[in-house]
């Protein structure tokens, strides 16, 4: 996604390969722990670029959602620094939705969401057998019924334990160029907490879908990871002393 059309048409638009390091934030009084997906660097609010990048997409979900983390490509991130491009690329974000910021939540809680958001949604895809099934001429029809600068609901694109994910299509226009983002979104719960994930691109074609469904579901099975629930934790410590005190005794 192009820096200048964030900054034109998106703040309009209202609507274990990873990195080593994680950024950790608070949803209330719990704290998690964001990681991004493969080579992806999290944007800094102290650097002046990072800064206006993250205000501007916290515009565009201002009264719905709080920003927690952006993550981009960390070599693009190196050249937007320096000045040698003004295209962020793909970006990943972790969101939380200020309604449901103090609610405790758990895999039903997911799978209710999911089931609301398949009422609501065309669920023009179907997953089947692990693959997905993407109508590249279905979302070039509905993105032409779309004015510009308005963010569609595509369809549920996956289902599994580890959350549900559904896309959306933003159409915005730039001077006389006209443009195509699709954002995977995947809902989970970690911690008790719901924590939304939108992975974004341009639209080329149905490999752009494939490509951002399974990078998502790669970069959640990681934060999950990084975030286990604390009785899991707890139970995990249990045994570990248990297991060290045993081989202690051993002659």
């Amino acid at each position: 996604m192009k820096y200048l059309a964030l900054l034109g048409g998106l703040a309009l638009a209202a609507g274990n390969s990873h990195q080593v390091d994680a950024l950790e934030v608070a949803i209330g009084r719990t704290k998690i722990e964001l990681v991004g997906p493969k080579d992806f660097c999290p944007l800094d609010k102290n650097h002046s670029l990072d800064s206006q990048a993250i205000k501007l997409i916290q515009q565009t979900v201002e009264g719905r959602n709080e920003l927690l983390a952006v993550f981009i490509d960390c070599a693009r991130l190196a050249d937007w620094h320096d000045g040698k491009t003004d295209d962020i690329g793909d970006t990943f974000e972790f969101q939380v939705s200020l309604t449901a910021k103090n609610v405790n939540a758990n895999k039903a809680s997911v799978t209710d969401i999911c089931g609301a958001l398949r009422k609501q949604g065309a669920e023009i895809v179907k997953t089947m057998e692990g693959l997905l099934a993407t109508n590249v001429k279905a979302i070039q029809e509905l993105a032409g019924k779309l004015e510009f600068n308005a963010l569609e609901m595509y369809g549920v694109l996956h289902e599994d334990d580890t959350g549900c994910y559904f896309g959306s299509i933003l159409k915005i226009k730039i001077e006389d160029k006209v443009e195509l983002h699709f954002t995977v979104s995947a809902v989970t719960a970690v911690r008790n907490r719901l924590v939304i994930a939108n992975h974004s691109s341009d639209f080329k074609d149905e490999s752009t879908v494939q490509r951002l469904l399974a990078t998502s579901k790669e970069t959640v099975v990681a934060f999950r990871a990084r975030n286990p629930d604390e009785r899991v934790s707890l139970v995990d410590s249990v045994l570990r002393w248990l297991v060290s005190k045993i081989l202690k005794s051993d002659p």
